[in-house]
């Protein structure tokens, strides 16, 4: 999916573990805090009114993780030490 306003997260180059780890951990907190949003909203999908169902379809669209993200959290330090990976 083509995103007009795409966001990534990048990890600067030669973390130290602990950093890594915090990194990781602000990843999987945005992701846990954006599903919780949307099991909600689905909840109270139908009682919205147009126009705010509309701002929260644009505001998914802006904000929503995609792959990348997800990799991040689950690739680990040695690997990106090996690997050198800056996204």
């Amino acid at each position: 999916m083509l995103k007009i306003l795409h966001r990534t997260w990048p990890a600067p180059p030669q973390m130290s573990r602990v950093q890594y780890f915090k990194y990781r951990m602000r990843l999987l907190t945005f992701m846990a805090i954006w599903l919780l949003i949307l099991i909600g909203l689905a909840f109270f999908w139908n009682h919205l009114h147009i126009l705010i169902k509309g701002i929260f379809i644009m505001l998914g669209y802006i904000f929503s993780p995609d792959f990348s993200m997800i990799e991040q959290i689950f690739v680990s330090y040695e690997k990106y030490l090996k690997d050198g990976l800056v996204w």
